[in-house]
């Protein structure tokens, strides 16, 4: 997290609390994980009042995701730590947003190899200059703080 941070090249919008960022070597075109910048191993252990710093990432990332893309269709997923509090010290959960942009190749069904024609550097900085959409009435409030 930190080397993300200080290298800044695949960091999409950063807020307090949580950074969105193209993953390095991403399965996926466009793919970007939400993740908190504080460790947290385990989803349900987020504070309430962090949920309106979390929603305002992810916002404000699909709004992103909508200008560059032209509104795509996108998978969202949650992965967090065991349940049963094992290898917590390890885990950091975060939320995986994938659009639906391509399609799976033959080499990719074939074989289980990824192809990913988009860098996570390219990615992310198609998506930092589409910037917030300040239109969107259910964009929260919050100051950008996309590098």
């Amino acid at each position: 997290m930190a080397d993300e941070l200080d290298l800044g090249t695949r960091v999409v919008v950063e807020r307090p609390g949580f950074v969105a960022i193209a993953p390095y070597a991403s399965q996926h075109a466009y793919e970007t994980w939400v993740i908190p910048t504080r460790h947290a191993p385990d989803f349900g252990s987020i504070a309430d009042d962090a949920l309106v710093d979390l929603a305002a990432v992810l916002v404000d990332l699909v709004g992103r995701l909508r200008r560059v893309l032209d509104d795509p269709p996108y998978s969202v997923a949650l992965h967090t730590g065991p349940l049963d509090g094992s290898a917590h010290a390890a885990y950091h959960w975060h939320w995986e947003v994938v659009p639906l942009v391509g399609q799976e190749l033959g080499m990719e069904w074939a074989t289980g190899i990824v192809s990913n024609p988009v860098s996570p550097e390219a990615a992310a900085n198609a998506l930092r200059q589409a910037g917030a959409d300040r239109s969107d009435p259910t964009r929260p409030a919050a100051p950008d703080r996309a590098r």
